[in-house]
């Protein structure tokens, strides 16, 4: 059974569409949910994140001017905190803004912990604008970044018990911190911070009275200063002793501001309108009471109208019970006055006047009242900034939490690192296989070798003819460089790879190594593969001639004269005991054809190529192994 309601301005219809809404909403939330845990072992998404991270912590290494042994110790503290962070509505970006924030600050190479990152980031949160200048404040008053979240705490205490801004109130303390190394505050920040409050309930900044706390604090200008304002007629007492007003700007300048305070009440009035104006004929009188006191102008008017109001809610409201000054306070910084010249204050949404308003917080139970107060007294920092989050975003962060636990877990292993730091190295060995001196393959070897190339190429048809002499010389010189340069730049890479990446190697059988490295470590060296010919390139008499196309770009039939010139170079000279010479021949019939492919070349051309020394040189070598079967046979 359903119910629907209907109205005739469609209210009804309002009311299902919500509906349907708020369950889209949660079947969103489910789906999100769901997304949440599959991204959090999702590999591409782990290896984005690893990825991330070692980029951004070497940002950081960087301003250390350090090498990557402190990378890990980084990437754990920061990685650690991504969770609590991200709870409190941020995440690694804002982690890593920290900590460079703190580098520059404190001019150190400080790793913080994982817990400081919450907590920096909490100060952030509750005092947007304000962090970074009461960090290092604090730090320049001898105050350990560690305890800066303690410090500020109180800050926040002194602020939202008498019911001011705690934004404004940091922000004065910000400020005026370095007034921490020149005076002595009762309760160090506390005290401070307790100045500041009152500046801010007064709408003044606390250099508004520094002036006055510094005239004070001299021996000669305290006598000036008290003689000054007892002749302008100013009747608080404390303003009026020398040695008092020395006491209180060395040790208490809190107390001698709020002295000043009490002292302004006398110049205002409450007129018939129910505002409150400084008194005919006084506003002189202040303005050569602010010089006396060396305050800036116009600020002593502010705080005497501010001191003024605050004492007339005082008196007007009745606490009738048992109410602490601070609570009496906040009470009446929560109230202001109407149009009809009430004080009036909201609870639960309704405008009640002051004396309703009594009625119902002193009808409140025990419990009712402790919540009341607790709900304007200042939270611990890191809640404060979680329970400011808003529902969409607590939610977010909520979700987000699930995926980061697992990513930065990944991202902050040690055995990550390692596996990072190898694979660098590998990829640097691999470049320098590539840049090896020895192989020729410098920029500088490559660049030279071209330019011989190019020069020989050049100088081959110059005045528009081939010089087939020098086309085969640039030609043979470029083809060994290459061969030599790029085979030793392969033997060098399956070294390396082998050494980086623990490869099996390959054994002279052809027969594959599977045995680790780390087992049997004295096995390093690793045999270059050579590929061998499948066939020769001369065979015996009787046998067809074949050549593989690598081999040669001849194929000779013919040549007495050349075969006569090959002989003789392989027939070695023995000295016998008589000083002859004694020929040792071994004569091997070979029928060769010339088969010419070289265009328009004649053979009288061709035959004047193999007369060379170097050809007949280098076609006897494979004559030698032809006939000897590569050695194996005599």
């Amino acid at each position: 059974m359903g119910f629907f309601f209907q109205t005739n301005d469609g209210v009804g219809d309002g009311v299902n569409n919500t509906t349907k809404k708020i369950s889209e909403g949660l079947t969103d939330i489910g789906a999100k949910l769901g997304q949440a845990f599959k991204d959090a072992i999702d590999p591409n998404k782990i290896m984005e994140v690893i990825i991330d991270v070692d980029d951004k912590t070497s940002e950081v290494i960087k301003k250390f001017g350090q090498g990557r042994a402190q990378i890990d110790n980084l990437k754990i503290s920061m990685s650690d905190a991504v969770v609590e962070v991200t709870k409190l509505g941020g995440g690694f970006t804002e982690i890593l803004e920290i900590q460079k924030s703190v580098s520059e600050s404190v001019g150190r190479n400080l790793v913080l912990t994982t817990e400081s990152y919450k907590d920096l980031f909490a100060i952030q949160q509750v005092l947007p604008g304000q962090s970074d200048a009461l960090i290092t404040g604090l730090k320049d008053v001898g105050i350990s970044l560690y305890q800066s979240t303690s410090q500020v705490q109180k800050i926040m205490d002194r602020a939202r018990e008498i019911g001011v801004s705690a934004d404004k109130v940091g922000g004065q303390v910000a400020q005026n911190l370095d007034m921490m190394n020149k005076y002595t505050f009762q309760g160090g920040v506390d005290g401070l911070a307790k100045m500041a409050a009152q500046a801010v309930n007064m709408r003044i900044n606390i250099r508004d009275v520094q002036g006055a706390i510094e005239k004070a604090f001299n021996p000669e200008s305290a006598i000036d200063m008290a003689a000054s304002l007892q002749r302008l007629g100013v009747a608080q007492s404390d303003l009026l002793d020398p040695l008092r007003l020395m006491d209180l700007a060395q040790n208490d300048p809190a107390e001698l501001q709020n002295q000043i305070v009490e002292m302004s009440k006398q110049f205002t009035t409450l007129n018939e309108k129910g505002q409150f104006e400084i008194m005919p004929g006084a506003k002189r009188q202040m303005v050569e009471i602010e010089t006396a006191l060396g305050m800036t102008q116009g600020s002593l008017a502010k705080m005497a109208l501010s001191s003024a109001e605050l004492g007339d809610k005082m008196s007007k409201i009745r606490f009738s019970g048992n109410f602490t000054e601070e609570e009496k306070t906040m009470i009446a910084n929560m109230s202001e006055m109407s149009a009809g010249g009430e004080y009036k204050m909201t609870l639960d949404g309704k405008s009640l006047n002051m004396e309703e308003a009594m009625q119902s917080i002193s009808s409140m139970g025990e419990d009712e009242r402790k919540s009341f107060f607790e709900s304007q007294k200042p939270k611990d920092i890191t809640e404060l900034a979680k329970d400011q989050l808003s529902v969409s975003t607590a939610m977010a962060a909520s979700l987000k939490t699930i995926e980061s636990k697992t990513q930065y877990a990944f991202a902050g292993a040690k055995a990550t690192s390692k596996v990072l730091k190898g694979a660098k190295e590998g990829s640097q060995k691999l470049a320098d296989a590539f840049d090896d001196k020895n192989a020729g393959t410098t920029t500088t070897q490559i660049r030279e070798q071209l330019n011989l190339t190019t020069n020989g190429l050049a100088e081959s048809f110059a005045g528009g003819k081939l010089n087939f002499d020098v086309l085969t010389k640039t030609m043979k010189g470029f083809g060994e460089y290459v061969d030599g340069a790029f085979t030793k730049t392969f033997q060098n890479l399956n070294t390396i790879i082998t050494d980086t990446f623990n490869f099996s190697t390959i054994k002279k059988d052809g027969v594959t190594d599977n045995t680790n490295k780390d087992v049997q470590p004295q096995s390093t060296h690793v045999e270059p593969v050579v590929k061998k010919a499948a066939k020769d390139m001369l065979k015996m008499p009787g046998q067809e001639v074949q050549l593989l196309p690598q081999d040669s770009i001849f194929a000779m039939t013919k040549g007495p004269e050349f075969l006569e010139k090959l002989n003789m170079l392989n027939q070695p000279m023995n000295s016998s005991s008589n000083g002859t010479v004694n020929e040792n021949k071994n004569t091997h019939d070979i029928t060769l054809t010339i088969k010419i492919d070289g265009g328009n070349l004649s053979e009288t051309k061709v035959m004047e190529i193999l007369n060379k020394t170097e050809t007949l040189q280098a076609l006897n070598k494979k004559l030698k192994e032809t006939v000897t079967n590569n050695g194996l046979s005599v």
